[in-house]
């Protein structure tokens, strides 16, 4: 049984943001809440890029 969900009452809160960058081998960063780079999510883009997804 599929339970369907109301996305449009979703509430999520907004911390860090994704900046694009002007360097062709890391062209996003994800930044904390902190200002910081999420160096896990950036190994996953880096990874992405490589796959060429």
């Amino acid at each position: 049984m599929e339970v369907s969900r109301d996305l449009a009452a979703l509430s999520v809160p907004l911390v860090g943001e994704l900046l694009a960058m002007d360097d062709p081998w890391e062209p996003y960063q994800l930044i904390d809440p902190t200002g910081e780079p999420v160096e896990g999510a950036g190994a996953f883009l880096r990874d992405l890029q490589g796959a060429g997804i």
